[in-house]
């Protein structure tokens, strides 16, 4: 198994918790978890708390680049906690990447700091293997709205995605096309993790409900199908498309360069089992 790189702007939707959390649960090493969109380092202090109440006291967090958003839903989850993490993804990345054939890079958040470290060490192109969240083909959820992803940082964006780097794009529509993968109080896996007495469950479930008091609307486990299809996991079908930017800063079909991205169909009730079965300890 390569190493792997997790790159996460845990703390705003609960999909990056549970992603890694399944990750975790499975069994697999995280050789650096770096942050993103970061708001004074809160996204890397619960990143610490998570990891460290996983008993991973040895998997390093770094912060990743702050883009002035202030978008973090979960201060009640980091109470109390007080870590002085490093500021620099770049290095960590690169650091991370030495003497390594090849990468997996998990890519949960905006594409920031993939976008530094190509421009730093354009080389690396030949080394990640990106497996990103982001992009949404022929989907939207309100006139003008553009994902999450790609928005926030959409110049990062581009930069990644014209480049040669080895990308694979799990995108919105794939998740959001079935009810399967969106976590709500009637779902079997959320009533599981309710009567869990485990604090790592505990904390997904309080991290859904907080983030329903501020949006008003359930996660979808886009995260978790980006994490286990860059795993091997046969969920979703993948193909080449010619991918662009238009003028709104969004991503389209039609020419530009060949990028493999998700199918909008899914094996979505054998993913979720499968997330189910690895996360939950409650009967």
């Amino acid at each position: 198994m390569p190493k792997i790189i997790f790159d996460t702007d845990l703390g705003s939707d609960p999909d990056d918790l549970f992603a890694l959390l399944f990750l975790l649960r499975l069994g697999k090493n995280i050789d650096l978890l770096v942050t993103g969109d970061e708001f004074d380092g809160k996204r890397a202090a619960l990143a610490r708390k998570v990891l460290d109440l996983a008993g991973k006291k040895e998997i390093p967090v770094v912060q990743g680049f702050d883009l002035g958003r202030k978008k973090f839903h979960t201060d009640e989850l980091i109470e109390g906690c007080s870590y002085n993490l490093p500021k620099d993804p770049v290095s960590a990345i690169i650091t991370a990447c030495e003497g390594e054939e090849e990468v997996l890079y998990l890519g949960l958040q905006g594409f920031t700091n993939l976008a530094h470290v190509l421009k730093k060490k354009p080389s690396l192109k030949k080394k990640l293997k990106i497996y990103q969240m982001g992009a949404a083909l022929g989907f939207s959820r309100a006139e003008g709205w553009i994902e999450h992803n790609i928005k926030i940082d959409p110049e990062s964006a581009r930069y990644v995605l014209n480049s040669s780097a080895n990308i694979t794009l799990v995108q919105t529509a794939t998740t959001e096309a079935s009810d399967a993968y969106r976590i709500h109080p009637e779902h079997p896996f959320y009533k599981r993790l309710q009567r869990s007495k485990d604090p790592l469950e505990q904390m997904l479930i309080r991290h859904c409900e907080l983030f329903y008091e501020k949006k008003q609307r359930y996660t979808y486990m886009g995260d978790v199908l980006t994490v286990a299809s860059a795993l091997g996991y046969d969920f979703v079908p993948f193909e080449e498309k010619m991918l662009y930017f238009n003028k709104e800063k969004s991503l389209e079909e039609g020419r530009g360069r060949y990028i493999r991205i998700s199918g909008k169909e899914s094996r979505d009730k054998m993913c979720m089992a499968l997330v189910e079965r690895t996360i939950c300890t409650a009967p």
